[in-house]
């Protein structure tokens, strides 16, 4: 009776849950869903076993048994893996299995808080949000769901900014986003530009449309190779409004980009057709939950089986969906009452006065928004577990742990 190496090729994935089953190729983005039974399940857990390194060995009576060939004959036929014979003498093929524990990295950085609490551990923050001022909250809700919720009233100060800035020179942050209900009437913006222009990172200033300068050159301290305007533009905007700024702008050097906030099919066909007609390039067109659009969410938001076997995942994606969420990951936000959050859904993990590494360290360690990951119900029961966006703020405003049809 002949024997076989039945292996996986590194860059696959296999999955099973119930009685599904999914092998996923990061080199194609191409999954294929198979039907799941005991022997299947045997196969899998064999083969995601690190001992056997992604390769194990079967009988050729065990090919034959129902099933068991169809699913190895899908994986070649998917050049995800292959059978090969057992040669007497010869080494067992090995391979490395795609696995990544950010956990072995967390337990490293406790047991070493010396090191930890210094460049080892500001490596993990790469991304800063400072909303500088707050005087019409009501008027900018609208981009809760992917830029702020509940922000308190009032101004920044500027010194608490420039002490911050201060203690992030040596960490790994190559953008600083600066966000307000208009940055322009900031009382220190001139101080606070001139400390942001020592950092040789990408300042990104966000503004929306209806606070636009009726005179452009308030805005020239932008035409920086280092800084970029980010033109916020809710539903109900003026049309007239966003063609007299795209005009302005066309006339300076500004790098801009625009953000549309949609909740409906008439709004995105309205942003689309000025979009067109304004010759707009940097565009990035958002959905808006309002509490009553859950049915625009469903048919042009929420992912189907389709989509998340098409999905196009790298390896290196795959892994990070298992070990951190891919939206919060290195962020922080900082309110004008002070506060500092990994996620402004979330408890504040300190004020801005207090030590930038150790608030880093505490989310690392104990956070709740960088490490969540899709291990909740009904998440942690589906085999699409892992190619599935990370969870986003959309959940938390819409109240559902996942938005597909999948589960």
């Amino acid at each position: 009776m002949g024997k076989f190496w039945f292996y996986l090729k590194p860059y696959c994935f296999v999955w099973a849950k119930g009685k599904t089953c999914l092998i996923y190729d990061s080199h194609s983005g191409k999954g294929i869903e198979l039907k799941n039974t005991k022997r299947i399940q045997w196969l899998i857990n064999q083969l995601n076993d690190l001992n056997n390194l992604y390769c194990i060995e079967l009988s050729e009576n065990l090919l034959k048994k129902n099933g068991v060939g169809i699913f190895i004959s899908k994986i070649q036929d998917s050049g995800s893996g292959n059978l090969i014979p057992v040669v007497p003498g010869k080494r067992k093929p090995a391979f490395l299995v795609p696995f990544l524990n950010l956990q072995q990295d967390i337990n490293k950085l406790r047991k070493e808080p010396e090191r930890s609490l210094g460049k080892d551990i500001m490596k993990n923050l790469h991304e800063i949000s400072i909303f500088i001022n707050a005087n019409n909250v009501q008027n900018s809700n609208v981009f809760e769901q992917f830029i702020y919720q509940n922000c308190i009233e009032g101004n920044l100060l500027t010194s608490d900014i420039i002490s911050f800035l201060r203690q992030i020179r040596t960490s790994f942050v190559n953008i600083i986003n600066v966000y307000a209900d208009n940055f322009l009437k900031h009382p220190d913006l001139g101080p606070l530009i001139n400390e942001l222009d020592k950092m040789n990172i990408i300042k990104n200033f966000c503004l929306p449309l209806g606070c636009f300068p009726a005179n452009i050159s308030e805005l020239e301290f932008l035409e920086s190779p280092h800084c970029r305007l980010t033109v916020l533009v809710e539903p109900g905007f003026v049309p007239q409004l966003l063609i007299d700024a795209s005009r302005k702008l066309n006339l300076t050097s500004i790098q801009v980009e625009w953000v549309f906030a949609v909740s409906s099919k008439r709004e995105f066909t309205k942003v689309n057709s000025i979009i067109l007609k304004s010759n707009l390039e940097s565009v990035e067109i958002k959905p808006f939950f309002n509490g009553k659009n859950l049915k625009f969410f469903k048919e042009n938001v929420f992912l189907t089986k389709e989509d998340l076997l098409n999905s196009g995942l790298s390896k290196r994606e795959v892994f990070a969906h298992q070990v951190l969420n891919t939206n919060d990951f290195g962020k922080f936000t900082i309110f004008p009452d002070r506060k500092v959050y990994a996620n402004i859904n979330h408890p504040p993990l300190g004020l801005i006065a207090e030590p930038v590494n150790q608030m880093v360290f505490s989310e690392m360690d104990k956070g709740t928004s960088w490490r969540r990951i899709r291990d909740m119900e009904p998440c942690c029961n589906c085999v699409y577990q892992w190619l599935c966006p990370s969870p986003s703020n959309y959940e938390i405003a819409i109240g559902k742990p996942n938005l597909c049809h999948v589960m």
